[in-house]
């Protein structure tokens, strides 16, 4: 089981990918340390949707694919669990603590 689990929404997929962006050092920081810890991220199709469009459209499009990418790879490795939209949050996925 997994010690950490994370709700990964827009503004950190959007900070991790587009260099140009106030908190991307701190997002690139951040994302490794949770990768070293092999932590879940969990996000929804919404964000996922969303964060592509922002990339594509105030970013580059080089941007949207790699995200896409990730997700896939992501997500085949177990890193990463995706909500389908309009599901309810479990208690253990938005845990904090």
């Amino acid at each position: 089981m997994r010690a950490v689990k994370l709700f990964v929404d827009t503004g950190a997929w959007v900070a991790l990918l587009a260099s140009g962006d106030v908190h991307h050092a701190h997002a690139r920081e951040a994302f490794a340390e949770l990768r070293s810890r092999n932590a879940l991220a969990v996000t929804s199709n919404y964000i996922v949707d969303e964060t592509v469009t922002w990339l594509r459209m105030r970013a580059r499009y080089a941007d949207a694919a790699v995200f896409r990418d990730i997700i896939a790879r992501s997500q085949e490795s177990n890193r990463l669990h995706q909500r389908p939209s309009g599901c309810k949050a479990e208690a253990a996925d938005i845990d904090l603590r």
